[in-house]
């Protein structure tokens, strides 16, 4: 079908067009020295490679809090991947934080600093 073959190179070359002028974007602000990050609002819903960025994210996010809980099966990380859910916060506040705990994650971070106050 023309229109399906069509549609796909238009969204192909969308993609295209949208990845170049980004590289290059980066590419031009990291030659000037600049940082170079921007929050986009909804981003997987405008863009198709942020999108799908964020689905890779997400499976690879999963695949290490599976390897994570073989490694710490105390915190059930399979079963929360991490997330901020009643069971993490259970876990957390039986067994303390593990070495993979983020000391900025709030509630590690919070009795880390009332207990540095202590000190």
């Amino acid at each position: 079908n023309i229109m399906t073959l069509g549609g796909l190179a238009l969204a192909v070359g969308i993609l295209v067009d949208e990845a170049t002028v980004t590289i290059e974007s980066i590419n031009y602000h990291l030659e000037q020295g600049k940082e170079v990050e921007t929050a986009i609002i909804d981003g997987d819903c405008i863009s198709l490679s942020i999108a799908a960025a964020s689905v890779i994210a997400k499976v690879t996010r999963d695949t290490m809090m599976r390897d994570f809980c073989a490694r710490f099966p105390e915190y059930c990380f399979s079963q929360h991947k991490g997330y901020c859910t009643e069971l993490h916060l259970t876990k957390l506040h039986e067994f303390g934080p593990c070495p993979i705990h983020r000391r900025s994650f709030e509630p590690v971070a919070q009795p880390l600093l009332a207990l540095e106050a202590l000190i």
